[in-house]
Formats: C-alpha cells, structure tokens, sequence
C-alpha cells in the first residue's frame, strides 16, 4: 500500500532548497470569521478525504493517491524507455480536453512555449480538435517525419474510449502509419484509456500497447497518471520530481487545519465571494509560459464545478466562470475591464521568483532617452515591478486577490501546483454542496453528436 499522506511525516526527501508554493491572501479581504466557519466544516470533509485516501481504488479521489503509486509509474518509465529506442522526432497526441491540456500545461511551464520551434529532440502536437485546416496540417507534420525517415509516436488518449473527436482523428493518423510503415506501424503507437473501454479492446486487437488509466480518476483530475506521464517522459521532462512535488503538497493539503493547508484556503476564499456574488475568477498569470497551467485550471473548475443543481437537488443560481490572462499583456486589454470596477470578479495572481534566464535592457541605446527608468534593469526586474503596480492598482480598487508563488518553473513546484489545485477543488465542490466529478451536461452534446452522424 502507499504511504498516507495524512499520517506519513516525511513522505519524500525534500530536495536541496525546495520548499512548497507561498500563497499570500492579506489583499483577499475575507473575514476571519469565515476562516473559522470552513473550519469546523473541514473537519467532516476532511474525514471524508481520508476515507477516500484509505480505500484507494474506489472513489472519485483516487486522484490524490496517484503520485504515490510506484508500480504505475514503473510500467510506464519501461514503456517509456522502450519507445525512446526508435529516436522519435515527433510525439503526435491524439485526445481531448483532460487527455491533453495537463500534457500541454506542464510542457509550456518546463519547456517554454516556443518548445516546437527551437529544434527539440521530439516536438509536440496535439489533435484535439475535428477542424478539417488544423488536423490536415497535422498531417502534413506527420507526413514530413515520415517522409525523412523519422520515427513518429502516436498517443491515443480517452479515458471512455469512445469520443468522436478522438476516435475520427486516431483512424486518420492510425491509416497514415500503416502506408509509412506497413506491419511495424502497432509498434509506434500507444494507447491510454480506461481498462477494457472499447478503445482499450481494439488496441488489443491490433497489438497497440496499452497504459491503463485508474478507474475512478477523472479526465480533468488525471494528469499525474498515465495521461500525462507518459508523454511527458517521452519529452525529456523529469515525471519522478512532478510526482515528489505532488507527494510533498499533499500532507498539508490534506490537513484538517485551514491555516495549514493552502487547498482549503483557496476554496475557501473563492466560497466566500461567491456568495458575495462575485462569479468570475480570473487567474492572472506573470509568465507566458504558464499560461497553458491557467488554461487546465479552467477545464478543472468549469466541468467540475459547472452544475444546475446541487447535492441536496437545489437549483444553482450562478456559477463560477474560471477565465485566465497572462501579464503584462492582458493589462492593455481585460486589466481596464477589471480595474473599472464594474466587473464581479476574483483574481488569482501568479508570479515566478526566478526565471531560468536572465535578459538586462541595454544601458547605452538609442531608445534610453524614452524610458530611462529600464536601462540596465532585467526584465524580470521589470515584470516584477508590473505585478506589484498591477496589485496596488487593485488595492486602490478594493479589488479582492490572492497571490501564488512559484520559487522556480521546475517539475517541483509544477507537480505541487498541480496537486494543489486539484484538491481545492474537491473542497470547493463540497463547499458549495456540488458535485466535483461529474460532467452530465457535456453528455448532452456528446449524444446529439452522435445521433447526428448515425442519421447522414
């Protein structure tokens, strides 16, 4: 069995100098009253998470036993390591919504947006869409690879096995194999599904390896399993040290101490405003690269938290709507909407207290003469200084935030953001009497879809 988080002091050696993700909240206004109002309801949903935890393998928060699962994650460094040996170029995805903006999220954060384009030992793209321009450019790339004689892993990726988006794209890409590399073409691509879908019995049918997603863990909530590890350690990118930041978060976010545990916290201050009737939270992120991270948390918030009605059959009046902006960019556009007042909105910031590179403004320029408060600065220097003149900005505003900290953009600190997010949103789903893990009205288009297509 795993260790319990709840119970294990030292679940992971902490590396050199890592500590976890600082969350700052003295600008959210909320009341300490209401601090100590989630606390004693934290005592029973804490109870309920450690239930959970101790029946691992049964309940829609299996999720957050993941990372400690060793033996997944064994079987999938081996297929890793066996599918490296053909010195892949390219890393097609072939998935939807939770099958790939976790995947895409933490590659931006760690490899950086412009990955693609600087000449990688595997580039990454994904088919997550049935428009006919984008997929066919797709397939161009694809085309080019094999053409060069370059190798190509195809990861076919849906949790049910049986989404349309999906399963159209992997017969397209699947037929492109087959003429490039006739009978090794099962040898190039994998498949990620749920034990015996109908997607995971094909697969065995047609000699595809297969990685097993964990029953009772969601789309949205599967990023440290097979869904995302997998092509992730394809790219190089450490999955031991995403899943020890995890394992390290999990403890406090776990604990039945709200002061203690940064999850709770989160979900709490977002309860709070919503009963304000302040519906939008907007997570303002001050790096490009994690911009992809806002993007994921989205999906996260909207499918699980997105009903009609409640766990006690009330109707939902309004619900949150999760947006996202990058600083400094969205200043010049969403920042004058939401530093006119007139929006109902909560803001999360986002900064990096280090960055991996270091650019200073030339001191001698012919542009000194126009800003002469840059000249020799950083740009981090000067990123830094746009966040804290966007935060008294929403001081001066009366404008309610909170501030996330992110020491480095490692696998540490990703892998802790991850998880973190994550449980708040368990919290917050039982905060607001709804259900978390559930997605009933996404169904509604899947059906018609269907319908439709059977009816041309």
């Amino acid at each position: 069995m795993f260790p319990n988080p709840l119970e294990s002091e030292t679940i992971i050696e902490k590396r050199d100098g890592m500590n976890l993700l600082r969350i700052d909240y003295k600008e959210s206004s909320i009341p300490d009253k209401q601090l100590t109002k989630t606390q004693e309801k934290l005592v029973t949903i804490h109870n309920h998470i450690k239930e959970a935890i101790e029946a691992y393998g049964n309940t829609g928060l299996d999720f957050i036993q993941v990372p400690f699962d060793t033996k997944r994650l064994k079987a999938i460094q081996k297929l890793i390591v066996s599918k490296r040996v053909f010195r892949p170029t390219l890393l097609l995805i072939i998935g939807i919504g939770g099958s790939n903006l976790g995947t895409l999220a933490v590659v931006k954060a760690l490899l950086g947006m412009l990955h693609n384009e600087l000449q990688p030992d595997i580039r990454l793209y994904c088919a997550d869409t049935v428009d006919d321009d984008y997929v066919y450019d797709l397939v161009l790339l694809v085309e080019q690879e094999l053409e060069k004689d370059h190798e190509v892993i195809i990861n076919i990726i849906s949790k049910s096995g049986a989404t349309t988006e999906t399963i159209a794209n992997a017969e397209i890409f699947i037929e492109l194999l087959k003429k490039a590399r006739q009978k090794k073409y099962h040898e190039y691509i994998v498949v990620t599904t749920d034990y015996n879908s109908p997607l995971w019995r094909a697969a065995q049918l047609q000699k595809f390896e297969c990685l097993e997603i964990p029953k009772y863990v969601g789309g949205r909530f599967s990023v440290l399993t097979s869904v995302g590890l997998f092509p992730l350690g394809m790219l190089g990118i450490d999955i031991t040290q995403l899943l020890a930041g995890a394992q390290a978060i999990t403890k406090s976010c776990t604990s039945d101490d709200i002061n203690k545990n940064p999850a709770a916290l989160l979900a709490t201050i977002l309860e709070y405003y919503h009963h304000q009737n302040i519906t939008i939270h907007d997570m303002f992120l001050f790096s490009v690269d994690l911009k992809s991270l806002g993007m994921w948390y989205r999906q996260l918030l909207a499918e699980s938290l997105g009903k009609e009605s409640t766990l006690t059959n009330k109707k939902v009046v309004a619900s949150i709507v999760p947006t996202v902006s990058v600083g400094s960019i969205d200043l010049h556009s969403v920042g004058q909407l939401t530093l006119s007042g007139t929006l109902p909105v909560f803001t999360t910031f986002v900064i990096v207290e280090k960055n991996n590179n270091t650019l200073l403004v030339p001191q001698t320029s012919c542009l000194n003469s126009l800003d002469q408060f840059v000249s020799g600065k950083s740009l981090h220097a000067i990123m830094q200084a746009i966040y804290e003149g966007t935060a008294h900005a929403y001081e001066r505003r009366k404008l309610p935030f909170v501030t996330i900290a992110l020491p480095e953009k490692n696998a540490w600190y990703i892998g802790q953001w991850l998880q973190c997010h994550m449980i708040a949103i368990i919290y917050l789903g039982y905060l607001l009497d709804l259900n978390p893990f559930d997605q009933p009205n996404v169904e509604l288009y899947k059906q018609k879809t269907r319908e439709i297509l059977a009816d041309e």
